[in-house]
């Protein structure tokens, strides 16, 4: 699939992104960014594992508002996360029409390592690998799956 390929498994609607291959709906937008093409705001960095999870819980607080009407958004597992990336892409390496403005750095994922680590997808390049709990980090929450 390239880059900027329809994409007919994804379906954009409200913010969302709707995987039928999956099951799972993604915010469209990494957090902190918003508006139809994701250009509006930064992404933004979270600097520790802790306060990814506390941004989902904000979300899930506001259901009506950031939660785009739903209150059941998380983390997603490293499996999760990584069925995102394409490949045959860099810079980022997820499929743009569907998730433009995709910042091309590591993003958290829920899935730990061991003590002190957890698993990132670095949309740099596609890399799933250890990082640490402390470190800057983009998020995008999903829903459903498990």
């Amino acid at each position: 699939l390239a880059c900027d390929a329809a994409a007919p498994h994804l379906t954009v609607g409200n913010g969302t992104v709707s995987d039928s291959r999956t099951g799972l709906m993604w915010q469209q937008c990494a957090d902190g960014l918003s508006g139809a093409d994701c250009a509006t705001g930064t992404a933004t960095p979270y600097a520790t594992y802790a306060a990814a999870l506390a941004r989902a819980a904000a979300v899930n607080a506001d259901a009506a508002g950031a939660g785009r009407g739903f209150g059941d958004w998380r983390v997603p597992n490293r499996h999760e996360l990584a069925s995102l990336v394409l490949r045959s892409c860099q810079g980022p390496a997820i499929q743009r029409t569907r998730f433009p403005a995709t910042p091309a750095v590591s993003a958290w994922s829920s899935s730990a390592v061991r003590n002190g680590f957890v698993w990132t997808v670095d949309f740099a390049d596609g890399s799933v690998g250890p990082g640490g709990v402390n470190g800057d980090r983009v998020l995008r929450l999903v829903r459903g799956g498990q």
